[in-house]
């Protein structure tokens, strides 16, 4: 705790340290040591920090400051990995180009009644061990459901000349869960048959990077809302200390 109070004197401004750093020290050593002395020394600091500072020091700490929190929340967020894989539909086999939108409807529809069953969908989330730390917490209904909202597939009316189709897509904090679920289910979809030819035009891949969270720009947001509110703290502090305290001199 010592250690710790001495640390905070240091934050005091150079010219206060030269005049009462010594007394300050020797009256720490004789008193026990206890947190609110520490927050005590850190209140004062900050006030007399931020009647003495100019402007862009106040902007500037408060902007490391909120940048330094934002990294800490990025990197406490879990990281999603997305694999993605497309599946094309004939235009000869539906009916001719203008029918291929309406293709791919249909299929996103028999994709999701035949494939996204509840058997199906367990089955993969205790192979893959999806959600592990759930398991026991929540019910195989719950899970399921947290699944389907990690899928998304989506329609496409042109991916190449005189072909349209969907893209199947799966998120979850491991790439290479991700792609081994997004490629299982787009072989279950063609095994499955289907009232109309298709066929993968690109199975999914290994990603290369989180999608999610964006670290640099949580950070970015944070040092931007800090350096905000650093200057907002400049800006109203004469209405609070109109006469800012004068140091002393320093020791020569």
């Amino acid at each position: 705790m010592k250690r710790l109070l001495q640390w905070a004197v240091r934050l005091y401004p150079r010219r206060w340290r030269s005049r009462y750093g010594a007394e300050f020290r020797a009256l720490l050593e004789e008193v026990p040591p206890t947190w609110t002395d520490l927050f005590n020394i850190l209140g004062e600091v900050c006030k007399i920090r931020l009647q003495i500072e100019p402007a862009w020091k106040i902007g500037a700490f408060f902007a490391a400051l909120g940048a330094t929190m934002a990294l800490g929340i990025a990197l406490s967020i879990p990281a999603t990995y997305v694999s993605t894989s497309t599946v094309g539909v004939e235009s000869a086999g539906v009916g001719g180009s203008a029918s291929i939108h309406m293709a791919a409807s249909v299929a996103i529809n028999d994709v999701a009644m035949r494939t996204l069953n509840r058997d199906y969908l367990l089955a993969l989330i205790q192979r893959e061990n999806l959600y592990r730390d759930d398991w026991g917490k929540r019910t195989n209904y719950q899970l399921v459901e947290r699944m389907k909202h990690s899928i998304r597939i989506s329609g496409v009316s042109r991916l190449q000349r005189g072909t349209g189709g969907f893209r199947v897509s799966f998120a979850c904090d491991r790439p290479d869960a991700a792609q081994r679920v997004v490629n299982d289910l787009t072989t279950a979809l063609l095994a499955k048959g289907a009232p109309f030819p298709m066929s993968v035009l690109e199975a999914g891949s290994l990603p290369v990077g989180p999608v999610s969270p964006n670290v640099r720009a949580i950070v970015l947001f944070g040092g931007v809302c800090g350096l905000v509110a650093g200057l907002l703290v400049a800006l109203i502090r004469t209405r609070i200390w109109p006469d800012p305290p004068k140091l002393p001199a320093p020791v020569r």
